[in-house]
């Protein structure tokens, strides 16, 4: 799957304090529906999947770029 030139993009992973990472990601963006009170709001999330063998700890604050788009890691 990360091997198919047609879907993953070229990343680059930058931990916190540490070396950039360049890698394959699959991005998709799957937005999410909130319910608030009689309203429902819909916010815009962006998905990287990236191989545990690239990054086998992903920390909040860290950064992903992809297509010229700088992403931080939350969570």
């Amino acid at each position: 799957m990360y091997a198919d030139p047609n879907r993953p993009v070229e990343a680059v992973y930058t931990p916190a304090g540490s070396d950039p990472v360049t890698l394959r990601a699959i991005r998709s963006a799957p937005d999410d529906t909130l319910n608030f009170g009689g309203s429902q709001i819909t916010s815009a999330t962006v998905v990287f999947h990236v191989r545990v063998a690239d990054i086998a700890a992903p920390a909040s604050g860290d950064t992903i770029t992809a297509a010229g788009e700088d992403r931080i890691v939350q969570g």
